[in-house]
Order: C-alpha cells, then sequence, then structure tokens
C-alpha cells in the first residue's frame, strides 16, 4: 500500500479498519466530497440555529424591555393609589367633621343661637318691649 501516493499506513486507525479497507483514490474523493457537502449542510443548519437564537435572544430583550416599563407604570401606580389613599382619609376626615356640623343637635344649637342673637339684637334696636 504504501507504493500509492497515499500512504494508508499513517492513517488514525485500527489495523483490523485497514486491512478491510479496499478503497481507491476515486473512492477517496467521492468520500471527501460527501464529506463537504454534508459540512455545507452543517453550516446551512448552524446558520439557521444561530439566526434563530438571535432573533429569540432579541426577542428576549424586548420582553425585559416591556417587562421593565410594565414594572415602572406598576410603581407610578403604586404612588398614585398611595396618594389617593391620604385624599380619601383626608375627605373622610371632613365628612366627619361635615356629619358632626350637620348633625340634629348642631342644628338645633345653630337656630336657638340665631333666635337669641336676634332677640337681643331686637331688644338693643328697639328697646325693651
Amino acid at each position: 500500500m504504501s507504493s500509492n501516493k497515499y500512504d494508508y499506513d499513517k492513517l488514525p486507525i485500527s489495523d483490523e479498519t485497514k486491512k478491510g479497507m479496499s478503497l481507491n483514490i476515486n473512492d477517496l474523493g467521492a468520500i471527501g466530497r460527501m464529506l463537504s457537502l454534508q459540512d455545507d449542510v452543517y453550516d446551512e443548519q448552524f446558520t439557521s440555529l444561530t439566526e434563530k437564537i438571535d432573533l429569540l435572544l432579541l426577542g428576549i430583550s424586548g420582553l425585559k424591555e416591556d417587562v421593565a416599563n410594565l414594572k415602572k407604570q406598576l410603581d407610578d401606580m403604586a404612588i398614585v393609589v398611595e396618594c389617593t389613599k391620604k385624599d380619601v382619609g383626608a375627605l373622610a376626615v371632613e365628612v366627619d367633621k361635615l356629619k358632626k356640623l350637620n348633625s340634629f343637635r348642631a342644628i338645633i344649637i345653630r337656630v336657638v343661637t340665631t333666635i337669641a342673637a336676634s332677640l337681643v339684637a331686637f331688644r338693643l334696636i328697639h328697646g325693651p318691649l
């Protein structure tokens, strides 16, 4: 075999495999072309996978951005809710004051006070009855 252009004795394969080999240069060329075509197919597949992974990563990046925007909106809403709670609390205090001012007892006191003030003013202006 060493008379051939290719020295098969130096191939990194077992002796048993070497005994079973009966390839000529044309067979080796065909195998080389098939392996080259196989490499091309693998390159196309890996390129396609790489492109899809890149798109996926871009999509994930977009999702991260969307999530960050939603988190900011939620934080803003939380601030608005807290302000609204404070406003509602202040309004509740005002409503309680108004309820006390418009209670039946408070109205009676105002009416009696107004009548008494009117009588005192009438008496001061017109003298005794």
